[in-house]
């Protein structure tokens, strides 16, 4: 746990768990322990998970527009195969559907 205190990372019980190669189940067994954690864990606010990247960095709002446009841009491509997948799925089902059946007895006089 000193180890974590000193790199500036957030201290959690997974991580603790994770850097002493033991098990969390293990560790929620160990009060002692778990205080040290918890009162570690307070004197370092975690950083916003979502506002950081893997090397802990900011995204930048290019990146953050762009993602965005991407996002976009990939919506409009599941749209469309969404109405492509649609149209494909009413036409088989119309070829599944019986014809009705032509009874000539109610054919209007005159017509063949």
């Amino acid at each position: 746990m000193d180890q974590l205190a000193t790199t500036g990372e957030p201290i959690s019980v997974a991580r603790v768990a994770a850097v002493a190669s033991v098990s969390r189940s293990w560790l929620y067994t160990q009060p002692e322990l778990l205080d040290r954690i918890e009162t570690l864990a307070q004197k370092r606010p975690a950083p916003a998970e979502a506002d950081r990247g893997p090397n802990g960095q900011r995204a930048s709002n290019t990146s953050l527009i762009r993602r965005l446009e991407l996002a976009h841009q990939r919506v409009g491509q599941l749209t469309e195969e969404n109405q492509r997948l649609r149209d494909e799925l009413a036409r088989a089902y119309g070829r599944l559907q019986p014809e009705p059946p032509h009874d000539n007895a109610h054919r209007p006089v005159g017509s063949v």
